[in-house]
């Protein structure tokens, strides 16, 4: 089963590479959403170590898996990192810039 998630993860990774490359090409509204939505199903498909989803070890696969995670952990890290800017100390919205 884990084989077959890695599988169809990278699968569905490798296409949302395609169409990025696409969008890039002919710009396209759809392709653009389709490959976000490749980037997400694959992160979430991918039986990722740091989840706890797989045991075994394997470097080439520690490397994909690397890969396959970057996309969504650097959506996430941005976001992250405009809430932190965005919040004040007293519960409001604020821009909050430390230095």
């Amino acid at each position: 089963m884990e084989t077959l998630r890695v599988f169809f993860s990278a699968i569905i990774f490798i296409t949302g590479i395609v169409l990025i490359a696409a969008v890039i090409g002919d710009f396209y509204w759809g392709s653009l959403f389709v490959a976000i939505a490749c980037f997400v199903i694959a992160y979430f498909l991918w039986p990722s170590k740091k989840r706890g989803q797989r045991e075994q070890e394997n470097s080439f696969l520690d490397i994909v898996e690397l890969v396959i995670e970057l996309p969504v952990e650097m959506t996430i890290w941005v976001f992250r990192l405009l809430g932190r800017m965005l919040r004040s100390k007293d519960g409001g919205i604020d821009v909050d810039i430390d230095f």
